[in-house]
């Protein structure tokens, strides 16, 4: 019982000091751009010179830098996800870290609790084929709560007393994934929390969502898509004041959807295990605030050649600020974005992230008409699908034999009419890409299948790979 309510204690603790980090989080929304480089620089020359000393992968990565002496970010190599991971115990500030008995801990992981009785353990889905295990010291997981009041500011969101908010959360079933884990975390009485799981059915989710009433959303896109479908057709009935989605790309189709069914515009938050909740939009809608006092983001090109602010990137470098006990300086990201060339007429100092194309792991690749291939961003079936009314979900899969489109059509439409639009549309599309269009099959499914590595995300364009 005793090492139960020094459990408790401490999540409280760790709690109430993310309200007071929080404040110190709004005040550099103050900031001029010129204070915020200069703290990126201080936070990177500091991370840096603790990742020397105490990292043995990063003493031998850098050893061509003298931390002591300034040196450009550029200077450094980049550190992919394969290469952090199998050098684990040594990226590692804290030699009492060794990766056989996380992975322990996060199998027998139940709720919120600590790794040795001062970490949280956190991993990737691992849909690239390799699972990434992230863990933070309680002041780093308290930053990462302190980000997520930060974005409830971005909603006009903050604690309410007597009448506290009722938050719905629906997110990964397993506490070593961040919707799940963060929401469990953030559970110390600011808020009524409804925790729902993603791989709940649609069904069962709607009926939950009726009896609890949520004035506040967040899900998956895919998921908030479905539940406006659900609202437009009378089946849920909520009213929430705030929707939020992450973790997938949000469509111009989901995102219609969501206004659609609760007439107002969902914010986009920007969230990854490597740095959960580190950006959102604002109520301007002009892109993704990039919460830059937490991360150094560089959108590169193949060879990690910084790109122009308005050019799309081949893949992100992300550099975590705040995490001491597993530096991730330079961490390449498959994430293909486009920064804004403009600032946010909001006046805050963070750059915005004005479209998110997907991942580069998501590029087809198709026989060309006038070249040996042709590469097919993911948005060229996504802005092809996500305008047939009469589809609920879709999903594209490409295989050794062709593409192949997993459709959930709306109540009560025609399938074969549907399938010769779905088909005509795309020949369309690829013949304007100036590619020989592979064999299409159509296939009419119930529902779109979820990962079922406790995560509950939808890719909509698949890959499968043949030896």
């Amino acid at each position: 019982m005793g090492m139960r309510i020094g459990y408790h204690l401490k999540r409280i603790k760790d709690g109430l000091s993310s309200i007071v980090l929080a404040r110190d989080f709004f005040s550099r929304e103050q900031w001029t751009f010129q204070e915020l480089v200069s703290f990126q620089h201080q936070r990177l020359q500091s991370i840096v010179k603790h990742a020397v000393i105490h990292s043995e992968f990063y003493r031998d990565l850098y050893s061509h830098i003298d931390p002591y002496k300034p040196f450009l970010l550029e200077q450094l190599p980049v550190l992919d996800k394969k290469t952090m991971m199998d050098n684990f115990d040594r990226v590692v500030t804290d030699p009492l870290l060794k990766l056989p008995e996380v992975e322990d801990h996060l199998t027998h992981l139940k709720r919120d609790e600590y790794y040795l009785g001062k970490y949280r353990v956190l991993s990737t889905g691992g849909s690239s084929g390799l699972t990434g295990i992230f863990v933070y010291s309680r002041k780093e997981w308290v930053t990462i709560l302190a980000a997520m009041q930060r974005m409830g500011r971005y909603m006009d969101l903050g604690p309410r007393l007597p009448n506290r908010l009722k938050i719905s959360t629906i997110g990964a079933h397993h506490p070593r994934h961040g919707t799940s884990r963060v929401p469990e975390s953030m559970d110390f009485g600011l808020a009524i929390l409804q925790r729902l799981e993603a791989m709940d059915s649609i069904d069962n989710l709607t009926t939950y969502l009726n009896a609890f009433q949520p004035e506040v959303l967040f899900a998956y896109p895919s998921i908030g898509a479905l539940l406006a479908l659900e609202q437009i057709d009378g089946h849920l009935r909520i009213s929430p004041r705030v929707v939020v989605t992450s973790a997938e790309v949000c469509t111009d189709d989901m995102k219609q959807k969501m206004q659609s069914a609760w007439g107002i515009t969902p914010f986009n938050t920007y969230a990854m295990t490597e740095i959960p909740f580190f950006s959102t939009n604002c109520s301007l809608d002009r892109g993704i605030h990039i919460f830059e006092d937490m991360a150094i983001l560089e959108v590169v090109d193949e060879h990690n050649r910084r790109v122009p602010d308005g050019e799309l990137g081949h893949k992100i470098l992300i550099t975590n600020l705040f995490s001491y006990t597993q530096p991730l300086i330079r961490y390449e990201i498959t994430d293909m974005l486009r920064m804004s060339k403009e600032p946010c007429p909001c006046g805050r100092p963070f750059r915005l992230v004005e479209h998110i194309e997907g991942r580069c792991d998501d590029i087809l690749e198709l026989e060309g008409i006038y070249s040996t291939f042709k590469r097919i961003h993911p948005i060229a079936f996504r802005s092809s699908l996500g305008v047939i009314h009469e589809l609920r979900q879709y999903q594209v899969v490409h295989e050794k034999d062709g593409l192949h489109f997993n459709l959930v059509p709306r109540e009560g439409k025609d399938k074969e009419t549907l399938a010769s639009k779905v088909e005509y549309i795309m020949k369309k599309k690829l013949e304007t890409l100036e590619v020989k269009c592979p064999p299409i099959y159509i296939h009419f499914v119930d529902q779109i299948e979820r990962d079922q590595n406790q995560i509950g995300k939808v890719k909509l364009i698949k890959k499968i790979i043949h030896n």
